[in-house]
């Protein structure tokens, strides 16, 4: 009897380093992250049979994308950097921001720590990683700049920020890095199907507690 209930507790052990990674994101998280690492870091998310978006684990187990990303019924994986296919195991919708939290069972050693939109400037460069049009394109690297340094409400987007890194359809739920660390996430391009139009930025600054919040 002993002996289950040490394999019982045993998986819930593990059942809680799964499920709860995500609202331990600061005491993880390394200080910052290269480019090439931030691309290891960076998923393409499968939705059902032919759509894609794009994510970045945040956690050990724990991918942070556009909630319209995930806002369906489609079945849902992510296609790592080497290759590697995994299943979405949990989905939390932000219904307050275009916000999404993927879980997946196997965890990944290569996350981005976060940053804060706040320490960027007009003209800074920042860099956005995602598969845009096609999955031959997967996790693509663009360079642009921080066009406008206030946070608006823009459509349905209640907090966006825009830069001018080159996006397209499958951009969405892509990170935006900034000196190595996750300052925003790609949600929005408007007035273009070609990526010449406006980019739009959901920031990460809340999302920890957010998270701890739940």
């Amino acid at each position: 009897m002993k002996e289950v209930l040490g394999h019982v507790a045993a998986w819930m052990c593990v059942l809680l380093v799964i499920f709860s990674a995500p609202f331990v994101i600061s005491e993880f998280a390394p200080s910052t992250r290269s480019i090439q690492e931030c691309v290891e870091s960076t998923v393409t998310v499968h939705i059902g049979e032919f759509g894609h978006g794009s994510g970045v684990y945040i956690s050990p187990n724990c991918i942070l994308t556009a909630g319209h990303v995930a806002d369906n019924d489609e079945s849902l994986s992510v296609e790592l950097n080497d290759g590697t296919i995994l299943e979405v195991k949990q989905v939390l919708l932000d219904s307050d921001d275009d916000l999404c939290f993927l879980y997946t069972e196997e965890s990944s050693d290569m996350w981005i720590p976060m940053g804060s939109i706040e320490d960027v400037s007009v003209g800074d460069e920042v860099y956005l990683i995602g598969t845009p049009l096609t999955k031959k394109l997967r996790l693509s690297v663009t360079k642009g700049v921080l066009s406008h340094n206030d946070r608006f409400e823009f459509e349905y987007w209640k907090d966006v920020f825009q830069v001018d890194a080159y996006a397209a359809l499958g951009n969405s739920g892509g990170p935006l890095i900034f000196k190595g660390k996750l300052v925003g996430i790609c949600v929005g391009l408007v007035g273009s199907r070609a990526g010449s139009g406006l980019i739009l930025c959901e920031p990460v600054d809340d999302i920890d507690p957010w998270l701890r919040s739940k």
